[in-house]
């Protein structure tokens, strides 16, 4: 009785070699998709910091300007002399005001704030003697510029001012045509542009812009 034997085979090298490309090309495309992923959830991470520090700044801003103005007075007579009126954006990138915090009725240093943009931050005052002088004061930084590039920041004036008399109104109150006795009312707006993007991602800049209105309008009395 004869018995057949048959010759075992393994795999040829051309076969291990094909079976090699497979497997690092199965490889390679679930390496590049899961780094994909990381990067998209990266770039989704900053982005959604960006937003939460860009809208965190902003809210505070209009809200803070809200309060320019505010005179805890029960004073009469001219109501030009209220310390608290001047609001400076003649500095570009940079806003100085005051309100009565205290409520005391007169101006102290630390009642002297503003904002800015130094370098690629946003900087608040918490106190100063000057309300033209935008390097003046003690600053801290608002924003993080290892995470946040900050590249404008601006706040231009809408003001509209009215004669209580005529009724006239105008951007500049100096603009209006005044006779001794007259009121003149001057409603105040801050229009607020910020840009900012994720450091080393200009691709994914944003910009908010908002536009509060002071509360406390600015009033004179022509002598």
């Amino acid at each position: 009785m004869k018995t057949s034997m048959h010759k075992q085979r393994g795999l040829s090298l051309i076969e291990l070699m094909v079976g090699m490309i497979v497997a690092m090309v199965v490889i390679a495309g679930a390496f590049a998709a899961y780094m994909g992923m990381t990067i998209s959830s990266r770039d989704s991470i900053r982005a959604d910091r960006l937003n939460q520090d860009m809208q965190t700044v902003m809210d505070l801003m209009v809200a803070d300007l809200r309060r320019a103005g505010y005179w805890n007075s029960e004073a009469t007579g001219a109501p030009a002399t209220n310390p608290f009126s001047t609001i400076d954006t003649a500095t570009a990138g940079c806003i100085l005001y005051s309100y009565d915090a205290d409520g005391s009725g007169a101006i102290s240093d630390n009642e002297r704030f503003g904002f800015k943009r130094a370098g690629n931050a946003i900087w608040s005052r918490t106190s100063g003697t000057s309300l033209t002088d935008c390097s003046n004061g003690t600053w801290g930084v608002l924003t993080d510029d290892v995470v946040v590039n900050v590249s404008t920041l601006t706040f231009a004036a809408e003001n509209r001012c009215v004669n209580g008399r005529t009724k006239v109104e105008n951007a500049d109150c100096a603009a209006l045509t005044t006779a001794s006795g007259d009121n003149l009312s001057e409603r105040r707006s801050i229009r607020i542009t910020l840009r900012a993007n994720p450091v080393g991602d200009t691709a994914s800049t944003k910009v908010l812009a908002a536009v509060t209105q002071v509360r406390n309008d600015r009033r004179i009395v022509i002598p």
